[in-house]
Parts: structure tokens; C-alpha cells; sequence
């Protein structure tokens, strides 16, 4: 895919151009499977280059990804299964992507054994990454009661050498008669600190209403003794350890960790066979941290109300197009934001597609941290596609112009009294497209 886009500014009278991004982004991801009496073998390799193609001030390094890179066997007879490489897991206490092992058995029907151990990624580079290593132990319990699985783990990480994280968890999955509900929660043992709590839930009720609901509490990034380098002159944790010792660097650690709340609940219910109906209102709030080595305290974010209705057709002007048409709004820290956004995706014939989309906010009020206090958005884009035997062509094109008004400094209000050079009148002009194409085969 080759992407493209150009930004105008004008500040305060001055206006600056410029190319924001004019990149080519290529992505091969080859799946070799072999499956037998008693083994089955799998492989992967996923690999892209971002190859910028911007010249002199501002050009950034061509960049190849590699995000998995792997080889798995699996036994069944035995049931055992085993991968080696780069790959990624969401459970069992290992959240992300890692070079590294992992082995799972299960010795009898409903209890299964599962380790891994490796290096956690920082990125996706080709190199292999060793400054946090990790191992991790998880015991799963499948069916403990009907629709009810239990998973419990020990994860341990370490940092230059030394101890990063100790955490210990446990895992609660129910799929039952229209109801599901995931939950989460981690304890550090080594800072003594609760790590993160989560609570996912869906539940089905009479007459086609469906209910679902986010329930979220963490340390932002999660605790680890790797979080004490942030702002720090030194990247090695054991010469900041040397430093200003051990219990120091704990500190510094849980003074650069933020605390994250949020939450949503949702309700769906289809009015008609070709219309559905769905809203939601959430919350969210992020905690500020302190200063301490040097480092200056981040304020918190206040807490952010959003609500939000939508209203999904098909069918409305032709036969298997989609629409959708959205209000939202939103309220955080004396501001209040508002935004209408539309989407559809209309058939031209039986191999091409377009998607025009449309979305405007408008923001009031003041900041109390950033001094924003007025501005508008408004950005239409188009979508389309070309879908043949084995690909698609994609093509993507939008406008987007923003005005804003604010004060230079921060924590004072907006005033149009104040001195010319505290404040900021700001318009925002950028086009963009892209074309691409994705070959299967």
C-alpha cells in the first residue's frame, strides 16, 4: 500500500506546509500446515517494510517489522503442543508478543498445563530482543461447573538481570444460555500492588435486547521495575539500581505508573430485519503521578463521560449496501464535545465497492490543563474496492480541516483579553490517500 498525505497549517497568521507521510508499506504473511495421523505441524512468518519515501529534513528510516515468526507442533495422541519463535498469546498471564517457547499438555480431559518463557517484545525489529525475560506457568480448569473455566498463572520477569515483575492471577471465562462474562485480575507480589482488574460481560435478554458491558482497572504501563528509566539519563536498570538502590528504583517505578479506570455499558436491539438500533455511555479517568528524580508530575486526565447512539441499516437505497449514522458526546474537564459521523458502503457491481464517510465534532467549554476551550472538525473520506479471484484493490482518499482555539499556557482559561501572545487561533487543512492491493493465494 502506498499511502499518502499533506498538511497546511496556519497559526496565529503563519502559515507552514509540508508532506506529513509518502510511504510504502509492503506485508507478505506466509502459513505452511501439514496435518497427520498423529502430528500436526504449522508454521508462520509475518514480516512487513515501510519503506519512507520522504528525502532530507524529517525523512524517517525504512523500517522492516517482523511481528511473528514461528514453528508449532501439536500431538494428538499425547495432547501436547509445542511452539517455538516469535509469537504473541492474550492469556494464561502472558499478555503481547515475545521470542520465546511455549509447551501446553493436557494429561486429562478438562485440566491443562501450560509454560512459556522468552523475551517480551519492545518492537517489532528483527532482531532478538533480551532486556525483559520472562517465564510464566498457567494451570487451566475447563468445565469447573457447566459453561465455567478457571485459569491461574505465576508469571515472573526480569529486567537487565534483575527482578522486574512477580505477578499471580486468575482467569474466569462462563459461556452459558446467552450469557458470557470474562474476568481478569493480576496482583504483583513484588511491589505489592494490585496490577489490573477486568470484567468483560454480554448478556442476551427477551425479545432480541443485547447487553454488554467493559469493566476496567489498571497501572498504566503495567508495574515493573523497568518503569523506574522513564525520564532517566541511564537505560540500564542496574546501573540506576546502583545508583539510588534497589527500594529507590521501586519508587521511581511507581511514581512514573499512572492508574487507569474505565468502563462502558452497551445496548443492542434491532427495530426492524434491515435496521439496528445501539448505544452506549462509558467512562474514563486516568490518575496523574509525581515528581520525583528529576522527573516532573504528569496531571491527571479528569474524568471523561461519553455517550453514544448509532443506527445501522442495510439495504436502504440498494440491494446489500450498509449504512450507518452516528451522534456522540462527550465531557471532560469543563470541555464538551460533540460529533455526528456517517458511513455507507454501497455496491457499484459484484466486484466493486464504494464507502463514502462523513464525520464533524465541535468542542466547547474550557480545559483546565490545556487552556482548550473552542473548535470544529470536520473530515469526508472515501472508500473503495475492487475484489477479484484471489485479491482486492483498495483505494482510500479523505479531507480533513480542523479550527481551534486555545491559550499558550496551560491552566489558564481561555480569554479573548489575553495578551495576543498567549494565545492560539489555529486552522488545520490535510489531505490524504492511499492504494493498495492484497493478493491471496
Amino acid at each position: 500500500e502506498y499511502r499518502h498525505d499533506k498538511n497546511n497549517v496556519l497559526a496565529n497568521g503563519v502559515t507552514a506546509n509540508g508532506v506529513g507521510q509518502t510511504a510504502l508499506d509492503s506485508e507478505a504473511d506466509l502459513q505452511v500446515r501439514r496435518r497427520g495421523d498423529r502430528y500436526d505441524f504449522k508454521s508462520r512468518v509475518f514480516v512487513g517494510y515501510v519503506r519512507d519515501m520522504l528525502s532530507g529534513t524529517g525523512a524517517a528510516p525504512n523500517i522492516i517489522r517482523l511481528p511473528q515468526a514461528y514453528v508449532e507442533v501439536d500431538d494428538h495422541r499425547k495432547n501436547w503442543v509445542a511452539r517455538l519463535g516469535r509469537q504473541s498469546q492474550t492469556n494464561g498471564g502472558v499478555y503481547g508478543s515475545y521470542d520465546g517457547a511455549y509447551f501446553s499438555w493436557q494429561p486429562r480431559t478438562g485440566f491443562r498445563i501450560s509454560a512459556a518463557a522468552g523475551a517480551t517484545l519492545q518492537s517489532y525489529d528483527t532482531s532478538l530482543q533480551h532486556d525483559r525475560t520472562f517465564a510464566d506457568l498457567s494451570l487451566e480448569w475447563l468445565g469447573v461447573l457447566p459453561g465455567l473455566d478457571l485459569t491461574g498463572f505465576a508469571f515472573e520477569q526480569k529486567a537487565g538481570g534483575m527482578l522486574d515483575a512477580r505477578q499471580v492471577g486468575l482467569e474466569a471465562r462462563y459461556y452459558r444460555d446467552g450469557k458470557s462474562i470474562i474476568g481478569q485480575v493480576d496482583y504483583d507480589l513484588f511491589f505489592k500492588e494490585l496490577n489490573s482488574v477486568t470484567l468483560l460481560g454480554s448478556l442476551s435478554l427477551p425479545h432480541r435486547w443485547v447487553v454488554t458491558s467493559v469493566l476496567d482497572h489498571r497501572h498504566t504501563p503495567f508495574l515493573g521495575l523497568y518503569n523506574a528509566l522513564i525520564g532517566q539519563a541511564t537505560t540500564s536498570i542496574s546501573d540506576l539500581v546502583s545508583i539510588i538502590g534497589i527500594e529507590g528504583a521501586k519508587q521511581f517505578a511507581l511514581d512514573r505508573t499512572a492508574l487507569a479506570d474505565m468502563g462502558t455499558i452497551g445496548i443492542q436491539h434491532p427495530i426492524t430485519e434491515q435496521l439496528q438500533w445501539g448505544a452506549d455511555i462509558s467512562f474514563s479517568r486516568v490518575s496523574g503521578t509525581v515528581a520525583s528524580g528529576g522527573v516532573a508530575a504528569t496531571p491527571a486526565s479528569g474524568s471523561a463521560i461519553g455517550v453514544s447512539t448509532q443506527v445501522l441499516g442495510s439495504s436502504w437505497l440498494v440491494d446489500g449496501d450498509v449504512d450507518t449514522v452516528g451522534l456522540g458526546y462527550t465531557t471532560r474537564q469543563g470541555t464538551r464535545s460533540m460529533s455526528v459521523f456517517t458511513t455507507a458502503r454501497y455496491p457499484i457491481t459484484d466486484s466493486i465497492r464504494i464507502g463514502p464517510r462523513l464525520q464533524v465534532s465541535h468542542t466547547s467549554g474550557n480545559d483546565r490543563l490545556t487552556g482548550t476551550s473552542a473548535g470544529w472538525s470536520a473530515s469526508p473520506s472515501l472508500l473503495a474496492d475492487w475484489r477479484f479471484r484471489r485479491g482486492v484493490i483498495q483505494f482510500e482518499a479523505g479531507y480533513e480541516q480542523s479550527a481551534l482555539n486555545a491559550s499558550l499556557t496551560p491552566g489558564i482559561p481561555l480569554d479573548p483579553n489575553l495578551p495576543p501572545s498567549l494565545l492560539l487561533s489555529q486552522t488545520t487543512k490535510r489531505f490524504w490517500y492511499g492504494l493498495g492491493y492484497n493478493f491471496s493465494f
